[in-house]
């Protein structure tokens, strides 16, 4: 019997949903709504939903005046507990506190330049842009709680809420690439935005009080380690300052479920979303990286250095809470404030440097820093030496054991060439060392000639006579790496492995 009066309401749901569909006045479709139903559960929306889908209504018209049935049923939809969403770090608690957080930005950023935008347009293109990661969170929904309503037979609101989720993204599009356009009037953006923020809060809501409910009555405990796992995959948005809705504690709770018993930070730690640092072992790691790393902060000052020794560019303690813009020689200056005006407006959010600098080859790099929301926190600049990489992948082989180089072909995903045979090894019948001149070499190992013009470009000029004599009388070995553009040691001990010596 109670089956029965349930397929009944949903039926008569369905028709009301109907009249809204054939464009009847609201107000009567309330009246009569209010007349049948004093509340409804998600289970007879669901169930009137499926209803017209089975009927030949399509998603796209369901999904169009989706405004206009949450609107009939706000405040009708049957509560239900939901003690996972006072859960810190539950997936469910998660998933609301995204909403929750959309909601703020949305009022406390959003807005205020909506009505203002004659006098900050880039912050309000900015604005938008952020509100386009919104696609993590629908990514979250679709892919993460949609398959277990569809388990349970449950598809009508899943399908609904999916083309929902496109035409907003959609939306957000256009209304960014309408903001940057400048001979656009205000009032067109106004109101596509207006629209915008009105079809975001609505899905929101439609989350809140259908999906949820739904999904809290169809995934188990395991399902939800699942989600979990997943949904630090994906990402998170707008979490700041949401109580028990961080990173680090969605890990402590999927941890919890698992077993893991959190480590708790000692004195002296810095805690990080996924494990902690003692201050002196986190100087070590970022002193042992082959790295000369500053740091500069919102407000571009300059607020570490790590101690890599040697450097590649100086740096002292007074220059801690200085302008960046005056550590560097004026003629700089403008590529400086370029890159970082750049990294602050996210139009690149790297750059890249190749700076040979005596027997050095720098690659300098400098990339923008941004929390949770992309907000900027400032800029890294990391310097590394490529030299040791250029032998290597040149020709010449590292001398660290357990390491070699790496075939054009394996670096392409195919299956690597049959290596060279190996040079069998011979008695040397002249040692060799970095004092040793070219003509010594040559005469004690003839294929040397041709050894060293394979290992550079430069060792092509052995082929004029007159150069190999000159050179060859007063060239040593130390002068060739340096001409070739290698480190000693690494040039003599390449050599050496060709000339079957190691």
């Amino acid at each position: 019997m109670k089956h029965q009066e349930s397929r009944e309401r949903a039926g008569t749901l369905k028709s009301l949903l109907e009249r809204l569909e054939s464009e009847e006045d609201i107000a009567q479709v309330q009246a009569d709504f209010n007349q049948h139903f004093s509340s409804v559960s998600v289970e007879e929306i669901a169930a009137a939903e499926e209803l017209l889908l089975s009927e030949g209504v399509t998603t796209q018209d369901i999904g169009s005046l989706c405004s206009l049935h949450t609107a009939m049923l706000d405040g009708k939809i049957e509560e239900k507990a939901a003690p996972e969403a006072e859960i810190s770090g539950h997936p469910v608690q998660m998933f609301l506190a995204e909403n929750k957080g959309m909601r703020a930005y949305i009022d406390n950023k959003v807005r205020p330049l909506l009505d203002n935008m004659a006098d900050d347009r880039p912050a309000l293109l900015e604005a938008l842009r952020k509100l386009g990661t919104v696609r993590k969170h629908y990514d979250k929904k679709d892919n993460l709680l949609f398959p277990y309503l569809e388990r349970a037979g449950i598809t009508g609101p899943s399908t609904v809420m999916w083309e929902n989720e496109s035409r907003n993204k959609a939306a957000i599009r256009a209304t960014v690439k309408l903001a940057e356009d400048e001979s656009a009037a205000q009032e067109q953006l106004k109101a596509a935005m207006e629209q915008l923020l009105s079809d975001l809060t609505g899905m929101m809501t439609l989350e809140e009080e259908i999906l949820m409910p739904m999904v809290l009555e169809n995934v188990d405990e395991e399902g939800w380690v699942l989600i979990a796992e997943e949904a630090l995959d994906i990402g998170y948005i707008f979490l700041d300052g949401i109580e028990g809705a961080a990173l680090s504690d969605a890990n402590t709770w999927l941890n919890g479920q698992k077993g893991i018993t959190p480590i708790s930070a000692a004195a002296g730690e810095i805690k990080l979303p996924t494990g902690s640092f003692q201050t002196e072992q986190l100087r070590a790691v970022l002193n042992t990286l082959e790295l000369d790393i500053t740091v500069i902060d919102h407000e571009d000052r300059v607020i570490y250095f790590n101690e890599m020794s040697p450097r590649y560019f100086s740096r002292t303690k007074t220059i801690l809470g200085r302008s960046v813009y005056l550590c560097h020689p004026p003629q700089a200056l403008d590529t400086v404030r370029s890159v970082i005006a750049d990294l602050k407006s996210k139009k690149k959010k790297s750059f890249s440097f190749y700076f040979p600098r005596g027997d050095l080859r720098l690659l300098i790099q400098y990339f923008g820093l941004y929390n949770e929301d992309g907000e900027y926190l400032g800029c890294l600049e990391a310097v590394q030496n490529l030299k040791p990489l250029e032998i290597f992948f040149e020709g010449s082989q590292t001398k660290e054991p357990g390491s070699r180089r790496v075939s054009a072909e394996e670096m392409a995903g195919k299956s690597p060439a049959a290596p060279a045979a190996p040079v069998k090894k011979r008695e040397a019948s002249l040692e060799l060392t970095l004092s040793t001149r070219l003509n010594e070499v040559l005469d004690a190992y003839p294929e040397a000639f041709e050894i060293l013009k394979s290992m550079s470009p430069k060792y092509k000029q052995l082929d004029n006579p007159i150069m190999l004599k000159t050179m060859g009388a007063i060239a040593t070995m130390a002068m060739i790496a340096k001409r070739g553009g290698f480190e000693e040691e690494d040039f003599l001990f390449a050599l050496k492995k060709r000339l079957g010596l190691q």
